[in-house]
Formats: C-alpha cells, structure tokens, sequence
C-alpha cells in the first residue's frame, strides 16, 4: 500500500469506518471540469497516479494530448514532468472561467480575506485541516478576455507531501455569475454522466474533495468548481540536486579543488581613485554532470534517475583584493558575489562594488553562473523559442554553477587560500571562517537557492530578490523577449500561460527559491539571510520578496515604508532573517494587476544606497540587521546612479 493510500486508510478509520478509495486511473487525455481547456484545472489529481516506488506515492502523469500545443503541431513532451512525484510546492492554482472577474474574491490588497470563513475562494491544506492565505488574479497579459486565466496565488510556499482541494463557490462574470460544467454539476449533484472521466471519480471526490470542503465549511450546493492535488516530497523536488552537490564535494580531499592561477594584477594603491590593490584570475576544476559541458545540455542519469558525474572541467574566477585589505592588520572576510540575469562575473568589477569592499574591507570572490551567464543565454533563447519539452536543460545546467560557487569556496579554504597571491607582509589576507554571500536580481533569487544548499556559507545578503519565477515572469520588463518568443511558438495565449505559471515552474525548483524556500532558515542547516528589496521594481517584483520572507519566517525592518501582510515589523534591530524595502518618491505605485509595473525603474537602487550598504555589511559582519535610514527608507530613484 502506498503512503498516500496508508494516510488515506487512517484518517477513513478514525473519521468514517470504511474502505479507502484509490485514485482513479483515468485513460481520457482531458479533464472535463472546464472543457474549453483540456488541461484544466492545474493542478489536479487528474493528473497523477499511484506509484509505490515514490516517496509520496503518487507520479506525475501528464498526457501529452492534454498539454500545450505549438502552432506547428508539437505537442509538450512530458517526459521530465513525470519524473515528479506531485506538484510544484510554488505552483500557482490556474483556471479556465471565460468572462471571469475579480468582484468578491481575495484580491492582492486583501489577502487576510482568503482566510475568512465566507471567502468565496477556499485553499484547503488536508493534510493539516487548514485553510491557506492566497489572492485571486486575472492574467492581464492575455490579448482578451477569452484567452485569460484566473490565478490562484497562495501567499507564500505550500508544504511538501500535503494533499490540497481548492474550491471556488461563486465567480461572477461580466454578463453575471459563472455556471458550472455540466461535469462538475454531475459530480457535485450526483446526478447520471455519460462521461467515464466522471463516473470513474465520484468516489474519490466524495471523500477527497467534498468531504474537505465540508470540514472548511463549504456548503456542496455553492461549489461552481471544485478539485483536489497533492504536491512533491522534497525528496522528489530537491533529491536530484541534492544528489549531485553531495557527490561533486565527496570528490574532494582536504585540501580542496585543483586550481590554476590565469594572472595575478597588483595595482599601485597610491594612485588617486584605486579601490583594488590586487586582481587574480584563475579557472578551478568541477566535476560535470551534463553530456558535454556546454550549454543547453541536460544532465546523464543512472537507473535511478540521479544525475552522474562525467568528467571534469575549468571555471573561471575572479578575486578582487581590495587596498585595505592589503593594509590591514589582520585577515579580513570574503563576499561571495552572485550576478545579474545572463552575466557574468564581471560584474564584480562595477565601481559600486569596488568602494564597497574598500570601505568595509572585504575581498570580492565572483565566477559565471554557469547555466544562466551570458555564455547561457543563445542556447535558452533558442529553446524558449523553439520546443519547451527541453525546460530541464535550464536548471540542470544552472546546477553546474551552483557547484563551481562551492567549490571555489572550498578551494579558498584549502589550498589556494594558502597560495602566495593571498599572502601580504603580514601573513593571510582572507579569513577562511568568514566567507559570506552577496548577491543582486538573477544573484538575489537563484542565490537564494544556493545559500540554501550551501555546507560552508552561513550568512547572505539577497539583493532584489524574489520567487519563485511562476510569479515573477509575467511582471518582468526582462521576460519581455523570452514571452515574445513563446508567444511566437504557441497561438492560445492560456497555453502560454501555463507553461509560464504552470508547468515550467515544476521545473525551476531546484535551483531557485521556490523548491528551497522552507530549507533556507528551518532546513538541515538553517542559515541567515537578509532581503533588500526595491518597492516598484520593473524586473523583480516586491511581492516575490514577500512570498520568500513569509516562508523564511522574517521580519521586516522597522520602521517600514509599509505594511507587509503575514510580516511582522520590528523596529531596532534583529537576528536571523528579515526583509527591507526601500520606497522611491518618483516611481509609481505598483500595479495589484499581473504585469511589470511602468516608470523609472528602482532595481539598481539599493546596492548603491548608503543606508543599504551599511545595513549589509553590519549584517554580514556581526549579523546583526537593522535600519539606518532616518526613518523608514526613502529616496529618489533618479538619485541613486
């Protein structure tokens, strides 16, 4: 009997007296409950089935004729999607309801609604008999009313292995309230279907969805839709990932990774304006795990599935030894810096970043970000554009950066820490022990997944962060030419969505916030972490900071430009993981639709503000998080060149 059913098996024991009902194997390509999408709702026990060898007991079982089709015929191979066992636990609820708005629903600016017992929009956790905060949005990108979804977007993560139900009791569209599908009329009323997709699943609705429903205090009759999913163990989500980084380390020796050193540059600190005494480029030797290392590779799996190691290759790195650490009396920390989308480690030259490390002494360590550098990005176009089955190539060749961040980190505790370019007069210029993390945008939110899987960084700073990426995409001025590029492949701009929102974020989880969000400060090795976030910005959106946050269990630093629902505001300091914003006078409110807000544009803005620098370095240094603005934190976007 699998888990799934041994849980089922008890609470029917306990609760009813009677036998547990298996999941229904459905063999029909679509779901009934909204037929104008045949995929619809997602996500939803339709598309799972039992499986014994799963840590949940479930896999996904998508059908390829239920899935997005391109204009040229190509259905989605789901082949990496049923690798799964459940739903992304950052998946966002979509469904199919023509002429659909928004009147009654939680929205955005209401979350605590989701929560009351009216609220006509219900997320029910089975699992723990509680409802879950969420908002209700349309998809404002579609061309027309026809084309747009509605979304359902639970206010921070959901859990790993919970059985979920979603109801909805009343939708009122714009010419009036919304019927039900005749499917779902006979399922809800128990009245005859012709339709095996109904028949076959009366039972399990019975007790896996209108029972549920009861205990939240939804009356059956109200129900306009209804449907259960059950999401990934963290096994099934994080294992692969976690299988690689623990194999790649067990390579190593004490000493750390082979490495060679390309140039090692010192400059006259003497001279007017020069912020770096040394420079050092060097590649370190990585293990492998895709066919070649390239990019647009997926990674070589043995019979279990798990990634396998295949040979060795050079990353490149960049260390930046400042003039005052060179000068200082005493071995002085490292930041390891995270770039932006599709860069490089080049960034760790920007002036900002120069001053910085000159001012608090530190040393700048910085490499690609293999998978998602600027090397990454013809081969990610190509696929946007071209056949979205080859998805995992993204994260799977994301992990290779993920290990060459470790590993350089690694090397600077064993040998090349010890090299001679990191020796001054005085004996070792870096502090092994004290290596922290830093990092902005792409740096911010795949970093966050990195200090999460991280054995040997305690301490990091997310500039402009947020996840997971089903949330951000669609309100991102840089998603602008990927989604162009989709939208040139398929023709039903709900298809498009869901893969943006749906699909692809089952894939994302490894390397990005969301599979690792209840990991980062409540995981086997909890870390602390601090966000900094720009309110407006045009290419991360705020509101993926708040999903972190709440996961995270942080605080936001008071006193707060505003308030944060689910967070609390604590003023004068505090330890282990919280959430700043910074406010600019010149940009415009946020927009509560789903879409990139318009105006000057805040994301550079915190990593050049004083305030903000300070706060890092304080946090980083001692680990202590508080705010040094005069008040809450306000600027003038124009101002923060």
């Amino acid at each position: 009997m699998t888990k799934r059913s041994l849980w089922f098996t008890a609470w029917l024991v306990a609760c009813v007296g009677v036998e547990p009902v298996a999941l229904p194997t459905v063999q029909a390509d679509c779901d009934p409950l909204m037929p104008g999408m045949c995929g619809m709702p997602y996500p939803s026990s339709f598309h799972l089935r039992e499986d014994a060898a799963t840590a949940t007991g479930l896999r996904m079982h998508l059908r390829q004729g239920s899935l997005p089709v391109r204009r040229d015929g190509t259905p989605l191979d789901p082949t990496d999607w049923n690798r799964k066992d459940g739903f992304s636990i950052s998946s966002p609820i979509l469904l199919d309801l023509p002429g659909a708005t928004l009147q009654g629903l939680p929205r955005l600016d209401d979350i605590g609604a989701s929560l009351e017992p009216g609220s006509p929009s219900i997320l029910w956790d089975v699992t723990t008999g509680e409802r879950v905060a969420h908002w209700v949005e349309l998809d404002d990108t579609a061309p027309d009313a026809g084309q747009r979804l509605v979304i359902v977007r639970p206010a921070q993560p959901l859990r790993f292995d919970h059985q979920y139900v979603y109801g909805l009791t009343e939708v009122v569209g714009e010419s009036g309230p919304l019927s039900s599908s005749p499917a779902f009329e006979a399922l809800r009323d128990g009245t005859a279907s012709e339709l095996p997709t109904v028949e076959l699943r009366r039972d399990w609705f019975e007790r896996e969805v209108f029972g549920p429903l009861a205990q939240a205090g939804a009356a059956r009759e109200d129900l306009l839709v209804a449907f259960d999913f059950h999401t990934a163990s963290r096994e099934g989500t994080l294992g692969e990932m976690i299988s690689l980084r623990d194999d790649a380390l067990g390579t190593l020796d004490g000493a750390g990774p082979a490495y060679r050193l390309d140039e090692v540059i010192d400059h006259d600190c003497e001279a007017d304006g020069q912020r770096i005494g040394r420079e050092i480029t060097g590649h370190v030797t990585v293990p492998y795990y895709t066919e070649v290392d390239a990019p647009g590779r997926t990674w070589v799996r043995d019979a279990d599935d798990l990634p396998v190691r295949q040979g060795l290759t050079e990353a490149p790195f960049l260390v930046l030894v400042p003039c005052s650490v060179l000068q200082a009396e005493e071995p002085r920390p490292v930041v390891q810096y995270g770039h932006g989308l599709l860069g490089g480690m080049d960034e760790a030259r920007s002036g900002w970043l120069r001053e910085l490390a000159e001012e608090r002494s530190f040393t700048v360590l910085a490499s690609n970000w293999t998978g998602f550098a600027t090397d990454d990005a013809l081969a990610i176009y190509l696929m946007v554009g071209g056949d979205l089955s080859g998805m995992a190539m993204i994260p799977e060749r994301a992990s290779q950066g993920m290990i060459e961040k470790m590993f350089l980190v690694r090397a600077l505790q064993g040998d090349l820490g010890a090299d001679a370019a990191l020796q001054g007069e005085g004996g070792p210029l870096i502090d092994a022990s004290r290596i922290h993390y830093y990092g902005n945008s792409q740096g911010g939110i795949m970093g966050a997944a990195y200090l999460a899987m991280s054995p040997d960084i305690q301490r990091g700073v997310l500039g402009v962060p947020g996840g997971p990426y089903s949330l951000l995409l669609p309100r991102s001025k840089d998603f602008d030419p990927f989604f162009d590029a989709i939208k040139e492949s398929y023709a039903d701009h709900r298809d498009i969505m869901w893969l943006v929102a749906g699909l692809m974020q089952q894939q994302w989880d490894p390397v990005e916030p969301g599979g690792w969000m209840w990991d980062l400060t409540a995981g086997e090795q909890p870390k602390e972490v601090l966000l900094q976030v720009a309110i407006g910005d045009v290419q991360v959106s705020s509101l993926g900071a708040h999903v972190m946050a709440r996961a995270y269990g942080a605080v936001s630093v008071g006193p707060a430009p505003r308030e944060l629902w689910g967070i609390e505001e604590i003023e004068g300091g505090v330890q282990g993981a919280a959430i700043a914003e910074y406010d600019y006078s010149d940009v415009p409110a946020e927009p509560l639709e789903a879409i990139p807000p318009e105006g000057p544009d805040p994301h550079e803005c915190p990593r050049r503000n004083p305030a903000a620098q300070q706060q890092l370095w304080t946090f980083l240094d001692n680990g202590f998080i508080q705010n040094f603005c005069d008040g809450p934190c306000r600027a003038v976007q124009a101002e923060c060149r």
